[in-house]
């Protein structure tokens, strides 16, 4: 029964997105530099890229949730309520917060799932939100070319160039903003067109400009599976991006091993899986409508065969700590958690009769 599997992944991140998860790794890494030169540190980041993802998956989710309702009984299910009263929940503290602040680039996703929440709903108060997200991200600081850069790095990551692109294409259709779309757009066409291996075709995890913007550095690891998702799901909303993002995708199902999954780096031969970055692929790969039925599906089987008896999904990579700097650490996150209950969800929204295409 395809409802088991599915309550259970979102009834995990009910819980996840409804506690206080505390800085990140990076954070906490950097603040003990700060601290020790006499900066202020950095503080907890309510929307961060974890909680996004988490309430992307049961956004997703309550969209399965209620397709089921025209369906025969067995496959309806209360958990959709509870996931709705956690993403409301959750939206709602951010906004009783003074200014709702935004904190960094990788809000952006949370962005997008709120956006989806007032879909859901239809109540206004979240549009203050979704305002809130998209002037941050208006306001960045931008390369020569209008990519976002991240915080004080003057580099751009394939993280942000993804994340703001998922969002400015959803704000852009409930707003009606075409120069937001164009925006989104950009830094998606901008990144693979300067920031991919001129021989696998594979992007570089980060770039900046140097020497007065007149000569690219490129940087990181070739291929990162999360980079390549994040891009994946940025271009996946621009059908004009189609050229970009099916060559991509090729690359990533030549990749897919036997068990369904893909490894953590594109470019490795024989090094481990990663649930997060299949999740992210697959979800990209069906937004975009590359439907390949043999790459789906065998994405489906890995992620349900990676997932517990208590409804977590294991095997995710942990955190990235920084540009070239990624653990070789597998298990269950949140961002794991949130990406395949969004990919699964997505698959069964638009892939009941997958089979039959």
């Amino acid at each position: 029964m395809v409802s088991e599997p599915l309550n259970l992944m979102a009834s995990v991140c009910v819980k996840l997105l409804g506690e206080n998860q505390g800085l990140s790794l990076v954070d906490r890494i950097g603040n003990v530099a700060r601290r020790a030169i006499g900066k202020q540190p950095v503080v907890y980041d309510y929307l961060f890229w974890p909680k996004g993802l988490l309430s992307l998956g049961l956004s997703e989710f309550i969209n399965w949730e209620e397709g089921t309702r025209g369906l025969p009984s067995e496959f309806s299910t209360n958990i959709g309520g509870n996931a709705l009263s956690a993403l409301q929940a959750y939206f709602d503290k951010w906004l009783e917060k003074k200014g709702h602040s935004v904190k960094k680039i990788d809000d952006a996703v949370a962005g997008k799932a709120l956006i989806k929440l007032f879909y859901l709903t239809g109540d206004t108060k979240y549009l203050k939100g979704i305002e809130a997200i998209y002037d941050y991200i208006a306001g960045l600081p931008s390369d020569i070319g209008g990519a976002f850069e991240y915080q004080s790095t003057k580099c751009v990551f394939a993280d942000g160039a993804g994340q703001t692109a998922m969002f400015l294409s959803e704000y852009s259709r409930l707003m009606g903003d075409h120069e937001a779309y164009q925006l989104g757009m950009k830094q998606i066409r901008r990144y693979l067109d300067i920031a991919s291996d001129y021989k696998s075709k594979l992007p570089y995890h980060a770039y900046r400009c140097i020497d007065n913007n007149t000569r690219v550095e490129k940087l990181g690891i070739v291929g990162w599976g999360r980079a390549v998702g994040w891009l994946l799901m940025g271009a996946s909303q621009y059908p004009e991006l189609r050229d970009y993002a099916v060559p991509l995708f090729d690359l990533a199902a030549e990749c897919q091993r036997g068990d369904g999954l893909i490894p953590w780096c594109l470019s490795t031969v024989e090094g481990p899986t990663d649930t997060s970055a299949t999740a992210m692929i697959m979800y990209a790969a069906i937004e975009s409508g590359y439907i390949d039925q043999t790459f789906l599906s065998k994405a489906k089987c890995g992620l349900m065969k990676s997932m517990d008896e208590m409804g977590r999904v294991q095997g995710a990579q942990a955190e990235c700590i920084g540009i070239g700097l990624y653990p070789q650490q597998y298990g269950h996150y949140s961002f794991g958690q949130g990406a395949a209950l969004a990919a699964l969800s997505r698959y069964h929204i638009v892939g009941r009769d997958i089979s039959h295409r």
